[in-house]
């Protein structure tokens, strides 16, 4: 035997023999010598059933003569070749007599068979598989060039970088001398021992003295697959907890948010109901005119910001509700007096207050000049009646889908054409105030152009209602309270009332749902949903985008299969479980604040069940 010949033979017979103690550990086994550790073939039943999730049936379980020996290795290789692996040049003679050679070749193929061949990367073969996965870990590091499994590992730093790249806490690369191939061998492989639980099957003088083994240089390097892998899984687990935890953390913001908007609004309409019900009226017609002036000065100034204070209320309870129903949760009920119908009754007690008030002050006056004020009205009165009358003929529509969206827009057309009985109250109403008779009448051109646009709104909504109702028939994956609460977010975003969300626009839709994503990546989610390319996204695009978000959002279930990925099967997760998963800071102490604390850890499944998905 050539001395090239000892040298390969001398480390491979160190790193097999490693490799088999450290599974046949697991039972209490160690060997000294692997020319003769599988000689009545025991050991090698005993490695193939742990290696292999088997346990043998009928064997010699304590062999005395060669033909007993000999018939436990024949199990052993017979179960080798029924997984698919061809054993060829080696019988059960040769390893009874200790043939070193056929015997690592033989547990080079059960390596091989039953430790690298899981090893996958995009349908390579196991030892492609492998050299790529270390040449995309290494490929950022400076003087780490991997291209095979022998001179490219010699100076150590291949397998240092391996370490720093998954676990840069146990190694400082950047202090590293490339010439000190030893050194940063022996760092590696301790390394790897102590804090990875990789065993040492490697010396570095396997490595420095001769050209590195190949065999023994995979089958350690498997090892850190093995570890590596099952830490990206811990780390895929925690960036879903991430998500989902800082998601609850941001809706019980938005939760607080809305009940501190909502208690402020109903202050302020309680307070303003008082003033409006005083009945404190002044003796003279100057004094009352005086407190219609201040009326007025309400309706123009104090009046707009409660309006605007209401659409934010209703439209932070609607952003809230949204992203809770794309993200599967249960919509948001408000403390007590801060619902949306308890907020809208109180407004509607404001506005008979305001009615009362009005009718009030004004029967302190005497009414003056009858017949201007008389024509305003009657034009207000032919106003209402065909109000009415175009209301009663949308109440009216009948006919499939297509036929009342065709008779709506023919209503449609007809309130705009009507525009023209605003501009004969706008003048009527401009003479009124000229003559300081406004104090007199109910009604203005302020109060007949608010009816005449929520009637043109009131049509528009219910074409709305209908082609709603089209998409549904036509087969959206939505239910029509869906479709219904996507179209008022719609609607809430679609800031010029065109019917389509600019990129602009929808980016606050992103925004809103706690999307926190750069220009780029807007532009795409944008450009993926614009099926049209039309540069904006008409009511149906918005439902398909929608409708993805709820499909994509994780249950309850994922969860905690990924806490129990994290805690490593426990049935509670510990501080250094959530730290080596790389949860954030303010997630761990979120977890660690709202769970239940057992002994050992943390309560995970309560958590999730009860704050993340209550």
């Amino acid at each position: 035997m050539s001395v090239m010949d000892q040298s390969w033979v001398k480390v491979q017979q160190k790193a097999f023999t490693r490799w088999v103690n450290a599974h046949l550990g697991k039972r209490g086994i160690q060997v000294e010598d692997l020319q003769t550790a599988f000689k009545t073939g025991i050991n090698l039943i005993q490695l193939l059933e742990v290696i292999g999730e088997h346990t043998f049936g009928r064997h010699n379980k304590n062999p005395r003569m060669e033909i007993q020996m000999r018939e436990n290795i024949e199990i052993a290789l017979k179960f080798i070749e029924s997984r698919d692996v061809k054993l060829t040049a080696i019988g059960a003679g040769d390893i009874y007599s200790g043939n070193l050679k056929l015997i690592l070749g033989m547990v080079w193929t059960v390596i091989l068979r039953f430790a690298i061949a899981e090893i996958s990367v995009e349908e390579l073969t196991a030892k492609e598989a492998l050299l790529l996965w270390c040449q995309r870990k290494t490929a950022d590091y400076d003087n780490v060039d991997i291209k095979e499994f022998t001179w490219s590992w010699q100076d150590g730093l291949g397998f240092c970088a391996l370490i720093h790249k998954h676990r840069p806490d146990l190694i400082d690369y950047e202090s590293l001398d490339g010439n000190d191939k030893e050194g940063n061998l022996n760092l590696a492989f301790e390394v790897a021992e102590k804090e990875l639980g990789i065993p040492k099957f490697l010396d570095a003088e396997d490595m420095i003295e001769v050209k590195p083994d190949e065999r023994a240089v995979m089958t350690y390097l498997a090892e850190y697959f093995k570890v590596f892998s099952k830490g990206q899984k811990a780390e895929n687990a925690g960036r879903r907890i991430n998500k989902v935890v800082e998601l609850v953390m941001a809706l019980e913001e938005q939760k607080n948010g809305y009940n501190d908007v909502a208690n402020d609004l109903v202050e302020q309409l309680n307070n303003q109901i008082g003033i409006l019900d005083d009945r404190n009226f002044a003796d003279t017609i100057q004094g009352v005119k005086e407190q219609l002036d201040e009326f007025k000065e309400y309706k123009r100034t104090v009046k707009p910001e409660l309006i605007r204070k209401k659409l934010e209320v209703n439209s932070d309870l609607g952003k809230l509700n949204t992203r809770l129903r794309v993200n599967n949760r249960n919509l948001y009920t408000p403390p007590e007096g801060l619902s949306a119908q308890e907020i809208e009754q109180l407004w509607d007690v404001l506005v008979e207050s305001e009615t009362n008030r009005s009718k009030a002050l004004r029967d302190h006056l005497q009414k003056l000049n009858r017949e201007l004020l008389d024509e305003l009205e009657g034009v207000a009165r032919d106003y209402y009646l065909w109000a009415q009358d175009t209301k009663n003929k949308i109440s009216g529509i009948e006919g499939d889908i297509d036929t009342q969206i065709q008779e709506m827009d023919g209503v449609i057309e007809e309130i705009n054409n009507n525009a023209y009985r605003l501009d004969k109250a706008k003048e009527l109403s401009d003479r009124v105030t000229d003559a300081s008779l406004e104090y007199y009448t109910e009604v203005s051109y302020d109060v007949l152009e608010s009816s005449y646009n929520e009637l043109l709104k009131f049509a528009q909504d219910q074409r709305s209602l209908l082609e709603n109702q089209k998409f549904v028939n036509e087969g959206a994956k939505v239910t029509q309270e869906q479709l219904d609460e996507f179209k008022q977010m719609f609607e809430l975003f679609d800031k010029d009332k065109k019917g389509s969300l600019y990129p602009y626009e929808f980016a606050g839709v992103l925004n809103a749902l706690g999307d926190d994503l750069s220009e780029e990546e807007m532009k795409q989610v944008f450009d993926k949903y614009d099926s049209d390319g039309s540069g904006t996204l008409e009511f149906n695009e918005f439902v398909d985008f929608m409708t993805g978000r709820i499909e994509d959002s994780d249950t309850a279930e994922q969860i905690l299969q990924s806490w129990k990925i994290v805690s490593k099967d426990k049935s509670f997760v510990e501080e250094s479980d959530m730290g080596q998963a790389q949860l954030k800071k303010n997630v761990m102490e979120f977890v660690k604040e709202r769970s239940n604390p057992l002994e050992s850890g943390y309560d995970y499944d309560t958590f999730t069940n009860e704050v993340l998905y209550n």
